[in-house]
């Protein structure tokens, strides 16, 4: 991925002004096509603006916009919005209506659709056995799989979901989590914007992480959340004469003789065990010179970052940033 004809999404240098308020400020969006896209950030970071400004719903002050291809401002960008499907706020459904007269009408509203589009909409939500059901019958998470059934009329290439599992019992968001995994897998591109930082962890395959108004990261979950150094267990060697020492007091021994290596790696005490702030690759070295110390690492295990670390690390960072999701 990186060819220009490779992003859903692509934004160069975008900003949004409101008075003095810089609700954008500079942000280079790159939204691989194919993929599952996890933006996240506090509550006024700016997510809303930027879908807004990408859906032609606001006019950014600096910067360009692309979507599939197409440049904002160029005739061919209403041709890019219409592969477009998005779930911004919760649509206004009829309660005494069925789901599948629901969606009816609420598509129709925006172009004429055929009952095989809504039958293929239905299908991928799960829901196409009980579309002939009421709307008021439906669980919170029926009701949300309906809502991305409308954003996915019309067979789009991208579907720009705004916080999809927002106000939704832990079963609905399962069931959610569950629709944007076989979304992905279909081959859509989806732009998932939420404050859950779990959730995206466990579904989206990139994120980008914005910041009072800044994208301060961006990339591959699993590049940004790599191994940040390893946990060990040691136990005793041979005594050779010597009194076992207890667990706690061979952990001690062990970081006394790790931070005296040339390289001098960080390593705090859990308990028994120690964390060593150290790349992977390193391990061979981290148990030879314990082994030499007549001590013996009984578990090494890389340890990473969850999301909600990796965040919180970079808000406290930012300036402005209140490090709440």
């Amino acid at each position: 991925m990186g060819t220009e004809a490779s992003w859903a999404i692509r934004t160069v240098g975008l900003a949004k002004r409101f008075g003095a308020i810089r609700a954008l400020d500079s942000v280079d969006l790159r939204v691989p096509a194919g993929c599952i896209y996890g933006f996240v950030g506090p509550n006024g970071s700016g997510k809303t603006t930027a879908i807004a400004i990408v859906l032609g719903l606001m006019r950014p002050s600096e910067g360009q916009v692309e979507l599939l291809g197409e440049p904002l401002g160029s005739r061919r960008y209403a041709d890019a919005l219409s592969q477009v499907g998005a779930l911004v706020q919760a649509p206004a459904f009829y309660p005494f209506l069925s789901g599948r007269d629901n969606l009816r009408v609420l598509a129709a509203s925006r172009r004429p659709v055929d009952e095989r589009e809504l039958d293929e909409a239905l299908d991928r939500v799960g829901l196409l056995d009980r579309a002939h059901r009421r709307y008021q019958t439906y669980s919170l998470g029926m009701r949300q799989r309906l809502a991305i059934a409308l954003a996915l009329v019309g067979r789009p290439r991208l579907v720009i979901l705004d916080e999809p599992t927002n106000g939704l019992d832990p079963v609905g968001i399962q069931e959610v989590r569950q629709l944007v995994r076989e979304l992905g897998r279909s081959g859509l591109t989806v732009f998932l914007s939420s404050h859950l930082l779990h959730e995206v962890e466990q579904v989206c395959d990139e994120v980008g992480v914005i910041v009072h108004g800044r994208l301060v990261a961006q990339g591959p979950v699993a590049q940004l959340l790599r191994p940040r150094g390893l946990r060990l267990r040691v136990s005793a060697g041979p005594a050779n004469g010597r009194p076992a020492a207890r667990d706690g007091q061979l952990a001690r021994q062990a970081a006394a003789h790790l931070e005296a290596l040339p390289w001098r790696p960080r390593v705090e005490l859990a308990g028994d065990a120690l964390w060593v702030e150290a790349p992977p690759e390193r391990g061979a070295e981290l148990t030879r010179a314990l082994a030499q110390a007549g001590i013996w690492v009984s578990e090494m295990v890389p340890v990473r970052s969850t999301l909600e670390q990796y965040f919180m690390e970079l808000a406290a960072a930012t300036p402005g940033g209140n490090g709440r999701p």
